[in-house]
């Protein structure tokens, strides 16, 4: 919005308007005199070369001489300005408003008109609210204030879209000594007004339209300085000024050493990189082996591994739950969707206090908030496996639900790739190999807070299949399979958020053992043994964090932790057993048969049943801990 120099252009235009007169008790000489009552005159004024006069005829109306300077109008000077804001929600529109102002024997504006200009209703108003604010001084006649009328202009502009914008933002310093300059002012393309303004640490920003620009930066006890910049529409120019002194001490010495080292403690990448970095084909747990300071289990294996620490040091975490392992068969995709995955926390060295028991890095993804605006989805399919991913809102609940899942067809590409490099084992076994995962998260608004149910699980199998052609050929196989439970919920407290949530979860790891047997029907594969290794846990929480400035944030919690394992085994070998075995099937826990348990520590034994499947007595373990950080 303009208004100071239509303001002033239209003074010397605006005395050719009207006068209005208040002739008072014990007036001037010339004036006419009172009879008691008071009654407004309103006469016109010229601008003629010697001033702003009345007219010959309404100066003898007023008994005003023409001689002298009594029927000469001072006009008013404008001493406080009211600026007119532009409307909130008025977008694209510009306009002017013409306005008649009354400005009384005080110099301030008693009657507002609109005389013309823009019909645009908001930009009206904001010009009548604004017009009120304004001062003058008064004007006089014949050594008395007047009141006079007068006409004003706001002129509106739309203010410019952000991505229209260029922002500039850097520091000011001092040359030699590089201390941040306080106050330093910063001017814009030979403007009167200061653009910018540097704060406590020499810091500065200001957006103005892109092109060619001429900024002048002047600072107390330095010479000014002049520089030059292109701005480009929508990007930021990050600037290093250094201001000249005036005076320079003789006895200063400035030393300059190198920065102590700080070791990074935590790395966060966020949505750009975890999607744009090449070699990551879109996976964001892949930047992860980008990392310096990161090796791997082994050549071309996804598993990143914090160097310096062994392998089982560094864990794996999505929003504070631990799981196993990231990536499907080590080598294949990772087991959570890319659109849950918001940011991702890289531990270098130990973690803090709410991973504990990890003596190595850690690695934590963040799970992105829901989007709350409409229907998301993504669908994908290549050589290796598809999946997808449907987000969509429930406005009328505040609920969102959130579904992916990937399913693998590997084995159809590795069976004839295999095949095809190996032609003589491809007579003996077929290779195979597999996996799925599937995530699913629900969440609800619950006043301030909200409740997030989150579940996810993940299956990989490979190995080899031996073909029935003769009996006796064997195979194995590798299973791997868990799944998690996450419910937790967030709610405001105390000037930061409180936390509660309950995760539970079982993994299972085994080894499977085939063999090709002469049945009457044929050759067939049947299963020969089996050793797995099954944990169950269920783990409970509270937290607590408050951000007081950039520079400070207090975290509490707790958590306890219940897991229990167990192994199980199943062989068709007979033999004999030690009693710490028991049968699953018949639960026998002592060999019915009545032989006794060696004296060796065989883990072998006989069972009347056909199963066959054992497994050791569980397990269990708790851990209860607390911690803080600041």
């Amino acid at each position: 919005m303009r208004s100071r120099l239509l303001l002033r252009a239209f003074l010397l235009v605006v005395l050719a308007g009207g006068v209005l007169l208040w002739p008072r008790p014990g007036a001037a000489q010339g004036l006419p005199p009172t009879t008691g009552e008071q009654r407004a005159v309103e006469v016109d004024v010229h601008a003629t070369d010697a001033g702003t006069t009345l007219s010959a005829e309404d100066a003898r109306r007023l008994g005003l001489s023409t001689d002298g300077g009594e029927a000469t109008l001072v006009p008013p000077v404008l001493l406080q300005e009211s600026p007119a804001a532009y409307p909130e929600g008025l977008e694209g529109v510009d306009g002017e408003v013409v306005l008649e102002l009354r400005v009384d024997e005080q110099g301030g504006v008693a009657e507002v008109y609109v005389t013309g200009g823009t019909r645009e209703k908001a930009l009206v108003a904001s010009a009548l609210a604004a017009a009120k604010g304004l001062r003058f001084s008064p004007a006089t006649l014949g050594g008395q204030p007047v009141s006079v009328r007068l006409p004003f202009v706001y002129r509106f502009e739309a203010p410019l879209p952000e991505s229209f914008m260029s922002h500039l933002a850097g520091t000011v310093r001092a040359k030699g000594t590089r201390r941040p300059l306080v106050g330093a002012v910063v001017f814009l393309d030979g403007s009167t007004t200061p653009a910018a303004t540097t704060d406590s640490d020499g810091r500065f920003s200001l957006k103005t339209l892109p092109g060619d620009h001429r900024l002048e930066v002047r600072a107390p006890g330095h010479a000014p300085e002049r520089f030059e910049e292109v701005l480009v529409q929508g990007e930021t120019l990050e600037v290093l000024y250094r201001l000249e002194p005036l005076v320079v001490n003789p006895y200063e010495t400035v030393v300059r050493d190198e920065r102590e080292r700080t070791e990074v403690s935590r790395i966060t990448l966020h949505e750009q990189e975890l999607r744009e970095v090449p070699g990551t084909v879109g996976d964001p747990f892949r930047v992860v082996m980008l990392m310096p300071g990161v090796g791997s289990l082994a050549s071309g294996i996804s598993y990143p591994v914090v160097r310096g620490s062994q392998p089982a040091a560094t864990g794996f975490f999505l929003d504070g739950v631990r799981i196993p392992m990231l990536y499907h068969l080590l080598l294949g995709p990772a087991m959570v969707h890319p659109d849950f995955i918001d940011s991702i926390d890289f531990y270098v060295g130990v973690p803090p206090a709410q991973y504990g028991r990890l003596l190595g890095g850690a690695v934590e993804g963040r799970i992105s908030r829901p989007r709350e605006d409409r229907l998301h989805y993504t669908v994908y399919a290549d050589l290796l496996n598809s999946g997808g991913f449907v987000e969509y809102p429930f406005a009328s609940t505040g609920t969102s639900v959130s579904v992916a899942g990937r399913v693998s067809y590997a084995g159809l590409a590795i069976v004839p790739l295999a095949e095809s490099l190996n032609q003589a084992g491809s007579e003996y076994s077929r290779s195979r190999a597999s996996f799925w995962d599937y995530q699913a998260r629900v969440e609800q608004k619950l006043g301030q807070g909200r409740l997030r149910l989150f579940a996810l699980g993940s299956s990989d199998d490979f190995g080899s299949t031996p073909i029935p052609d003769m009996a006796h050929k064997e195979g194995f196989g590798v299973h791997t399979t868990f799944h998690r439970v996450d419910l937790r919920g967030t709610h405001p407290l105390a000037g930061g958020e409180a936390e509660l949530g309950v995760t539970w979860g079982v993994d299972d790891f085994g080894f499977i053992g085939e063999r090709t047997v002469a049945r009457p029907q044929g050759i067939g594969v049947e299963r020969v043994g089996e050793y797995t290794l099954r944990q169950m846990s269920v783990s409970a929480r509270a937290r607590w964090q408050r951000r007081f400035s950039d520079s400070l944030e207090l975290s509490a919690g707790a958590d306890v932790e219940h897991r229990r394992a167990a192994i199980g085994r199943m062989s068709t070998w007979r033999g004999r057993c030690a009693r710490r075995w028991r049968c699953v099937t018949c639960a026998c826990g002592v060999c019915p048969r009545g032989a006794p348990a060696p004296s060796s520590s065989r883990p072998f034994g006989k069972c009347p049943s056909s199963s066959r499947r054992y497994q050791i007595p569980g397990t269990s373990r708790w851990r209860v801990r607390c911690m803080y950080s600041v």
